[in-house]
Order: C-alpha cells, then structure tokens, then sequence
C-alpha cells in the first residue's frame, strides 16, 4: 500500500505501530493484529459518516491487563477456563460521527 499510486484505505492503527502497545501479546511482544481499515470516504467532510482518527485507541481497562506484563488475561486458555478473564486481544475503539 505504500507504493500504491491511488490508495484504496487508510490504516487508522498504524500510530499504534512502534508506539510498544499491542491488540494482541505473544511471548511478551506487542502485535497489533486488529485493525482499523477505512475508505477515503469516512475521513473527508462529506456529509453523512465521519471517523475521528485522533480518538482511535487500544482499550486496557486495568481488571483487563496481567500482572507480569501487559497481556489480557484471557478467559480461555487451553484447558483452563478463568471466568474473570476477557480476551486475548484487547479490544480497539474509534469514534465515528454522523452528519445531521
């Protein structure tokens, strides 16, 4: 896509990239496997939908996040059911604004 001479969408997740914050851990390494894509669209002012890149975010509540790094404590994980865990992969939030 960085080479493409008409992109087709955006990656609102790329500023996560490098910043050391992951959707998702493995062996202790931030991966951001869940992503954003939008169309130009939803970033101009057109009217109708508009998304606000700016509020784009991991969310990790803290009763999410493990104690010896910052992996979700999951609700499955192989054998093991923990009824007070969530996911393994932190969920992701963007605002989106519709025009009247």
């Amino acid at each position: 896509m960085l080479k493409a001479k008409t992109p087709r969408l955006f990656n609102l997740m790329w500023p996560v990239l490098g910043a050391g914050i992951g959707t998702n851990y493995f062996k202790n390494r931030a991966n951001v496997l869940d992503q954003f894509l939008i169309s130009k669209g939803l970033l101009t002012s057109e009217p109708g939908l508009k998304v606000r890149p700016e509020t784009t975010q991991v969310v990790r509540f803290p009763e999410m996040v493990g104690d010896d790094y910052p992996v979700p404590i999951r609700f499955w994980h192989g054998e093991r059911v923990n009824r007070n865990g969530f996911s393994d992969h932190y969920p992701i939030d963007v605002v989106i604004d519709e025009d009247d």
